[in-house]
């Protein structure tokens, strides 16, 4: 074709398009927009825009929101993702070893991508189930990394290398847990703790050849390369000392708090064993080179926080002599309890069983020849009590001549104490102890002190049984150990005060008031005693079958018997004086109350009988039938058995307000009353 032909169909071309574009002259941007050519179906819903409302057009924004937000998180995700493989890649060969900062850099970015991943994505997306994976690719390649860092540093549990050198960047022990405690958030198998637990455990044998089979330790160092040689058993005294610093020593290189407090407390035991045991060794005469390495002990223990007791010991500024005397009675004093404590759980039940009779070098005075003035429990509901009704009880051991049934009381008292095998155990062990510590009283307290606390919780309690009171009293005896005695005396004033209470709530329970519908229908005949009083009869006469029924009685006779008198006066004596204050007694009261009285006396004969004494060998019984004659007898037989000098356990005004209570106001009575006092008068 001719260049006139071309230039001749060029000609037309650029016509035909000048003639369309003169067409688009007239059109406007809106009619661009009406154009129903020119628009495009965005939505997967096919509807178009100006037919969707308003709500739904927000609704569609906030789609794309959610669709932007979670590609900006991807991006971030793909971020950490790359910037780690960079990091970790780089290093696939065997003998690459990533740099301290770089490790921790790409265990970061992936501990972080992990969180994302599990917290902001579904897991269900392909996209997140690749990048999983990916991670789990690239923790093993970091696991890899770490573990080569763990075999430069620490290859086995006797050798370490720290620091090493990783492109020209140091890498301690230290260094290397940090990094374990990073990746256990990716691989829960991988922490410090694992490997710390593998490595306690060997570093725990080596100890224990150390301390039960005597092997000996020596730190071998070259550079930074640390190892602990075991040699064999060795019977040097001194071998042992430095055998606990080369231990000391190496496990400091491995800068864990955690594992120096797994040893701490075994060496200082271990230490004080040894000490204690090789005393005479140590410092007659004074061994210059042990006392040397105790203070190179003392020294690590401080600089590395081992906390040894020794530290403590030897920075005294007692010398060293003193110190460890006072260390080796510690440590008897710590063994001697372990034996006591190891007698009461072990053999307490084989040798409690057996019992012996002894003779206390000293006669001691019993409480049975007075009567313990005890105060029960202040009760304020209690109005008809008086703190000071048992003031004057005096002991009389003579018979008495009215009682139905004759009696021998056998009260011939001796020295005799019934204790258990239990004590020789516990007197050749204190012994032993006082032995070892020169006889410094001052300090062996302890162990007393441990055998009243194992002794109280070890033996049957007092309510059942007295060889607890009779093992205290005999071993205060042999080992001159007053404390002893003194806790056995508080044991039987606490058994004492728990009866008298139990009594005493009883007693001011009963109803000995003036009933006036009881009176009103009262003919004159016996009184029938009410269900309430019955019952508080009962519980008195219970509380003294439970004393028959224990082996009180056949564990001290003299003991039993003292505190049995002792709950009869009290109830006796609580009995004369509730009577003896009341303002006004009726008749039917005094009916009332001999018969409430006389059952309650009748209560306690099983316990008489059962420690062979007559009732009118107690004060305070003679003490109440006569404030019971009182009630229910005529003025002139009151004043005839006065005369008689029966009334002698009466005070002059005890006499008087009785008088007074039961008799109205008469000429003859006044001056029986004015009587009765010039005699006493009289008397004095």
């Amino acid at each position: 074709m001719v260049i006139s032909e071309l230039l001749e169909r060029s000609r037309k071309n650029i016509k035909e398009r000048r003639a369309k574009l003169s067409t688009l002259e007239d059109v406007t941007s809106i009619d661009i927009i009406r154009d129903e050519n020119l628009k495009v179906d965005t939505y997967d819903t096919g509807q178009r825009l100006e037919k969707l409302s308003l709500s739904e057009l927000n609704q569609k924004a906030e789609e794309n929101d959610k669709t932007i937000e979670e590609i900006n998180r991807l991006w971030v995700v793909n971020g950490l993702l790359q910037e780690s493989k960079v990091l970790v890649d780089s290093y696939e060969s065997e003998e690459g070893i990533l740099s301290t900062d770089d490790l921790k850099s790409a265990l970061f970015n992936l501990k972080k991508l992990k969180a994302k991943i599990t917290t902001q994505f579904d897991d269900k997306l392909l996209i997140i189930q690749s990048v999983e994976k990916e991670i789990l690719r690239l923790t093993e390649a970091i696991k890899m990394q770490v573990d080569k860092v763990r075999k430069l540093i620490a290859p086995s549990a006797t050798e370490i290398n720290t620091p090493i050198v990783i492109e020209e960047q140091e890498i301690t022990f230290k260094d290397l847990t940090e990094m374990l405690d990073m990746f256990q958030d990716l691989d829960v198998s991988a922490g410090s703790n694992s490997l710390l637990g593998s490595l306690r455990f060997k570093w725990d044998a080596i100890l224990n050849d150390v301390i039960t089979s005597k092997k000996e330790l020596v730190l071998v160092d070259n550079g930074n390369r640390h190892e602990l040689a075991v040699k064999p058993h060795s019977e040097s005294f001194e071998n042992y000392f430095q055998s606990i610093i080369s231990f000391m020593q190496y496990i400091d290189f491995y800068q864990d708090t955690s594992v120096k407090r797994f040893f701490s407390s075994r060496i200082s035991r271990s230490l004080v064993d040894t000490i204690s045991e090789n005393i005479n060794k140590l410092l007659h005469p004074l061994n210059e080179r042990v006392v040397h390495m105790l203070f190179q002990i003392a020294d690590l223990s401080k600089a590395g926080n081992w906390s040894l007791s020794v530290e403590k010991t030897l920075s005294s500024n007692n010398g060293v002599t003193t110190e460890l005397n006072n260390l080796y009675l510690e440590w008897a004093i710590d063994r001697n309890i372990d034996k006591i404590r190891y007698l009461f759980k072990n053999e307490f039940n084989v040798l409690f069983p057996k019992h012996r009779l002894v003779k206390l070098k000293e006669s001691e005075p019993e409480d049975n020849e007075k009567s313990m003035k005890q105060k029960p429990v202040d009760n304020p509901e209690a109005d008809d009590w008086n703190e000071d009704w048992n003031e004057d009880w005096d002991a009389d051991d003579e018979w008495g001549n009215d009682i139905d049934k004759v009696i021998e009381e056998d009260d011939k008292t001796n020295n005799n104490l019934k204790v258990t095998h239990v004590v020789d155990k516990v007197i050749e062990i204190s012994k032993e102890l006082n032995d070892q510590s020169g006889g410094r009283n001052d300090q062996i307290d302890y162990i007393y002190s441990a055998i009243q606390s194992l002794a109280l919780v070890s033996y049957p309690p007092l309510t059942t049984s007295f060889f607890l009171y009779n093992d205290l009293k005999y071993l205060s005896q042999e080992l001159s150990q007053v404390s002893l005695s003194d806790f056995s005396e508080s044991l039987l004033k606490q058994l004492k005060l728990g009866l008298f209470n139990e009594l005493y709530f009883v007693l001011q329970s009963l109803d000995l008031s003036h009933d006036v519908q009881g009176a009103d229908h009262w003919d004159g005949a016996e009184y029938q005693l009410d269900i309430a009083n019955e019952n508080k009869v009962r519980l008195i006469q219970e509380t003294f079958d439970k004393l028959r029924q224990s082996e009180l009685q056949s564990s001290n006779t003299q003991v039993y018997e003292s505190l049995v008198k002792e709950l009869l006066d009290f109830v006796f004596g609580w009995l004369s004086k509730s009577i003896i204050v009341l303002e006004e007694i009726s008749e039917y009261q005094s009916v009332k109350l001999s018969t409430i009285t006389n059952r309650v006396i009748a209560s306690t004969e099983p316990v008489l009988l059962f420690i062979k004494i007559k009732a009118q060998s107690l004060p305070t019984y003679n003490r109440l039938q006569n404030t019971l004659f009182l009630i229910n007898n005529h003025l002139r037989d009151i004043m005839d058995r006065f005369y008689q000098g029966e009334l002698f356990d009466l005070e002059t005004e005890e006499l008087i307000s009785v008088i007074k209570s039961v008799f109205v106001k008469s000429d003859l009575r006044d001056n029986y009353i004015i009587e009765i006092r010039e005699i006493r008068s009289a008397d004095t």
